[in-house]
This record gives C-alpha cells, structure tokens and sequence, in this order.
C-alpha cells in the first residue's frame, strides 16, 4: 500500500476527536490530532434524542473537521459511539450531518466498539501471547473485552459511563457520601453481571482506554509525584492501585464542581464527570482484582486507523 493520509473522526458521548495518519504498509505517523468537548447527551438518557440545536453544533464542529482533512487530502472514516447509538433520532442526524459535511458516519454497536479498542490497546504489543484484559470507558458505555493479540476471547458493552452515571446519581454536581454509595451499588450490580464471565479467564496484564483513564495518569503526575507532565501519548503509563487510591480521595473529597476545578492537573471541562469516571474505575479495580491498570495511549480513534489499513492490505492481497 503507498504512502497516504487516513482521518478518524471519533464522536462520542463527552467528546469529538479527529486523528489523521500518515499511513505506509502496516504502520501510521499521527500528523494532527485535536478534540473538542460537545456532549451530545446531558440531562436525558430514557427516550432519548439528539436537540436540534447539538445537531447543528455537531455538524459545525465536523464542517471544522472536514475542512482539516481536505487540507491533507485525507480519506475519512467517521463512527459514533455510545450517545448516537442509543439515540431515537440517530438516523435524521446522521443524515443532517451528511448533508451539511458530505461526512458519512457509521454508528458503532458496542461489540464493534470492543473490537476497536482492542486492536487499538495491542498496538504494536506483537510478543503478547497471553490473554490480557482492554476496557473502554467512555461518557456512555463501558466495553470490555478479553483476548490475546488476534484472538479476541470474550467482549461486552454496558450501559455505564462517566457522563451517564453523573447525570443519574449527581445531577447538580455535588458530591455526598449517599450518592457515592448509590453510584456505587449500581456500578457493582453492572459489572457484577458479567463478573463470573471475566473472571473464568487468566488474564495476565489490564489495559484502560478513555478520557477518565488519561486523566488519572496526569493527576497523579501533579499531585503524587508532584512533577509536570510532557507525554502527548501515554506509552503504557502504569496506574497502580495505590496510587490510583491517593487520586481518588483527591477527586472524592472535592465535593463541589468549583472544588474539583481547582484540583492540580484536572483538565477543566472533565471536573463535572471526574467523580463518576473514579467511582467507575475504583469498582474495576476491586470487582475484577486488579493491581494496575496499563494506559497504552491509544483508543478507539487509532483502532479505526489499524482498521483501515488491514482493510486495504486485504483488498490488496485479493487482487
């Protein structure tokens, strides 16, 4: 395959990212990447429909997108994710936003969205010949997913999200001892439904992919070992459960938005979701035994990269 440029466009429930590669044979050279915060869903996860007014912002931010793409002549690969797909009206945007961008977004079940995290997480881990563990939690959804590196074992998609658990249990913002207990009971009750099916493989190593994943690795850059943070890709960072434990009292015990906003090394527009995205991983971490949890740096946007080129190196070979 020759030299070109591939865009991912990821939309999501908390956020759009656009990645565009310059892809060669089996590997890629990222040359932009940007993301902007645009919550499709906020206040209403039963019955739900993407606003009008989401709509046209959605298709303003993705013109902006288009735009960056043309400039390097890039093919296109849009998906969405959790919010889109449990949208009533999924199909008038999608069609709203094609007609306004000429982008043609594919809605992603939440298998499909397992699979690419997991090619995304085993990226280049080629010597990787034991079963290991990839979730992705995002604002909606949560996937998991077992499986060595071209084998996929097991893989599941639940309704648990950062954004999703903050707008049920912690509406206003505010965090209470009785909210985290119930955010906590449901956590368990989703993940505790799929517990026994994890838990019959022997998975060696936990990779974490999302927005709550990242922020916790810079958090405890700032506020554990007190040293800034250069890294624009993770590279594996390891999240171990003690320090993971020293973060999460940091967040937990910042009981209003205004308190979290002033936290060392939070990213601003993630001091609303943060608490959730905690209690989240903080259930992961006990439900599932884990002693860490490796952040490979890459997530569904680069998964539709490695997509797109074994898609082109099949097409090739049957030729």
């Amino acid at each position: 395959m020759n030299e070109k440029h591939i865009a991912a466009i990821d939309i999501g429930t908390n956020s759009f990212h656009l990645l565009i590669a310059k892809v060669n044979a089996n590997s890629f050279q990222t040359i932009h990447h940007e993301r902007a915060v645009l919550r499709l869903r906020e206040n209403d996860f039963t019955n739900f429909k993407i606003s009008d007014d989401k709509i046209k912002e959605a298709s303003a931010l993705l013109k902006q997108f288009s735009g960056i793409c043309n400039k390097y002549g890039a093919e296109v690969n849009a998906v969405a994710t959790s919010a889109l797909r449990d949208s009533e009206n999924r199909e008038e945007v999608c069609a709203r936003i094609l007609n306004d961008t000429g982008i043609k977004i594919k809605i992603l079940s939440g298998e499909e969205e397992a699979s690419l995290s997991f090619k995304a997480a085993l990226y280049k881990k080629e010597n990787l010949d034991q079963h290991v563990l990839v979730f992705d939690l995002g604002g909606g959804s949560l996937e998991l997913i077992i499986g060595k590196k071209d084998e996929i074992v097991f893989k599941s998609s639940l309704q648990l999200g950062a954004v999703r658990m903050t707008n049920q249990f912690f509406p206003d913002l505010l965090i209470t001892e009785k909210r985290i207990e119930k955010c906590r009971e449901e956590i368990k009750l989703l993940i505790g439904n799929i517990k026994k099916e994890i838990s019959d493989f022997d998975f060696k190593e936990c990779f974490g992919i999302g927005g709550t994943v990242t922020s916790l690795s810079w958090l405890i850059e700032k506020n554990v070992y007190m040293r800034e943070h250069h890294f624009q890709v993770l590279n594996d960072y390891q999240i171990s459960f003690e320090n993971f434990q020293k973060v999460k009292k940091i967040v937990l015990g910042s009981k209003s938005l205004e308190e979290r906003q002033k936290i060392n090394g939070l990213d601003l527009k993630r001091a609303d979701i943060i608490p959730a995205g905690v209690l989240i991983i903080d259930e992961l971490f006990e439900e599932l035994n884990l002693e860490k949890i490796i952040a490979p740096g890459y997530s569904i946007k680069e998964g539709i990269i490695i997509e797109a080129i074994q898609s082109k190196q099949l097409n090739s070979a049957g030729q």
